[in-house]
């Protein structure tokens, strides 16, 4: 295994640790906090808050989740890391969330503020 791989691993575990002993602890204590309700001087935190901050754990929680795939390529192909970037490429092609043409979302934007129009008439 080269140095730039074992880089990848050590980077990868470091990720995971970091995310489990720090985001993922300071969202258990922010749900409780929503779940006690605010001491003192404290702000109250709201579900909105809650599902805010676990958006941006959860971007995180992906990019370790793909970090161990690339691992998971690496480790099948021998830890070569020449071929990595093609075993990825067909092991996520199929899997890759669609999103919809910008002209259809200009469409059923316009179509949207159509109907208010129509309704404050």
């Amino acid at each position: 295994m080269s140095e730039e791989v074992q880089g990848k691993v050590l980077a990868a575990i470091g990720k995971a640790r970091l995310l489990i002993t720090q985001k993922v602890e300071q969202f258990r204590g922010l749900c409780q906090q929503n779940i006690d309700g605010p001491k003192d001087e404290e702000p109250t935190i709201l579900a909105a808050d809650l599902e805010g901050f676990w958006d941006m754990v959860s971007i995180q929680v992906e990019n370790v989740h793909h970090l161990f795939k690339e691992i998971s390529v690496l480790k099948t192909n021998g830890w070569k890391e020449d071929l990595i970037t093609r075993t990825i490429n067909n092991v996520t092609k199929g899997h890759e969330k669609k999103k919809k043409p910008v002209t259809v979302m200009k469409k059923a934007m316009k179509s949207s503020s159509q109907d208010k129009t129509k309704v404050e008439r």
